[in-house]
């Protein structure tokens, strides 16, 4: 099991630093720091690179030390979770990864779902784009991630089949398609869309998105487009989501998507992750 400076070596790679961990945590920075230092010293190595600018950097063998400590989380949760379970309680904690967008559209259902059937779980959200969320979960700092495709090496179970759209600015010409083979510049994507599309195009064209505008929200490129500010690539599942009634034209190469729910091992999630995967497919599974 995770000792007390474990723990809090665990905390401070999370929160960027000791400031941050022990504001956190509510203890004093000193604490942090011993905790710290006395990891360092029971396992004999260096832990942490100290910059002034850049503040606490992982040494290589602190990478190596923070996913054996992440494993050995996820082991230690998985062994109150086994507990409980024989005890016919459903307890412990669900670490829960998502796209922004998703976070806004396609989560809070069966969220508001599970937390009802099980208030005695503790329920953590953290956000990222694709990848950081396959990293993520390889790494078992997440027990699931809702993301979209391409998936990687990852398990995963698709909700939802999408595919990107254009919408366009009133500043546009009329066009019947968006053509990203000829009409790069000026776009206006959401940044995890942007990640999607260029690795579903990769082989056809490789897309530089340095002169175009990306957020991190759906709704922010549908309002910049409304504003003229240039044209809309969108998934069409957040553009129904919201502005189900704004107009759209085919985005060329075709670009489909897969929107689902990722993690190392789908088939050994612990007791908690497992439930919140049978209520997100049961109000999604299918869905198109």
């Amino acid at each position: 099991m995770l000792n007390h400076n474990l723990k809090i070596f665990l905390s401070v790679t999370r929160n960027g630093g000791i400031t941050e961990t022990a504001n956190k945590l509510y203890i004093s920075q000193p604490a942090v720091s011993q905790a710290i230092k006395n990891l360092e010293r029971d396992l004999n190595v260096k832990l942490f690179h100290r910059d002034r600018k850049r503040g606490l950097i992982l040494t290589d063998v602190g990478e190596k030390v923070r996913l054996i400590a992440l494993e050995m989380e996820h082991l230690e949760d998985q062994l109150y979770q086994a507990a409980y379970l024989e005890n016919n309680f459903i307890g412990g904690n669900l670490r829960i990864g998502s796209l922004p967008i998703l976070t806004q559209t396609l989560l809070p259902k069966p969220l508001q779902i599970y937390r009802k059937q099980y208030p005695q779980v503790n329920v953590s959200l953290v956000e990222g784009t694709p990848g950081e969320l396959r990293r993520m979960a390889a790494e078992h700092s997440i027990d699931l991630a809702l993301s979209c495709s391409p998936f990687g090496k990852l398990d995963y179970e698709v909700l939802i089949h999408d595919r990107m759209v254009g919408i366009l600015s009133p500043e546009s010409p009329p066009l019947d398609k968006l053509d990203l083979r000829h009409n790069t510049e000026n776009l206006i994507l959401v940044k995890a869309g942007s990640e999607t599309t260029n690795e579903s195009l990769f082989g056809q064209l490789r897309l530089d998105f340095s002169k175009n505008i990306l957020t991190t929200n759906g709704d922010s490129v549908i309002r910049l487009v409304q504003h003229g500010l240039g044209n809309g690539v969108i998934s069409e599942y957040t553009l129904n989501a919201f502005a189900p009634g704004m107009a759209r034209v085919p985005v060329i190469p075709e670009i489909k998507i897969e929107i689902g729910v990722q993690s190392s091992n789908l088939k050994d999630l612990t007791p908690v992750a497992s439930e919140f995967l049978r209520i997100l497919c049961n109000q999604y599974k299918s869905v198109s």
